[in-house]
């Protein structure tokens, strides 16, 4: 995770390539808007609820940068 004033951003991966579907994940942390990311990342709510879809990057990291 990388906190700045304006932006978030996570990068999510699975090295051991077990994940055969989605992770959730929850950040307590509040944003506005997604400024950039990965199609494989769902933004559940604007509270920072995401689903990776972990099936595809056969453990690369998924990215997603949030405006604060």
């Amino acid at each position: 995770m990388k906190d700045s004033a304006d932006r978030l951003g996570l990068a999510i991966a699975d090295p051991t390539q077990e994940q055969q579907g989605s992770i959730a994940l929850e950040v307590a942390v509040q944003a506005s808007e997604v400024a950039a990311g990965d199609d494989r990342i769902t933004v559940l709510q604007p509270t920072l609820r995401l689903s990776v879809n972990m099936q595809q990057p056969k453990g690369s990291t998924v990215n997603v940068t949030f405006r604060k």
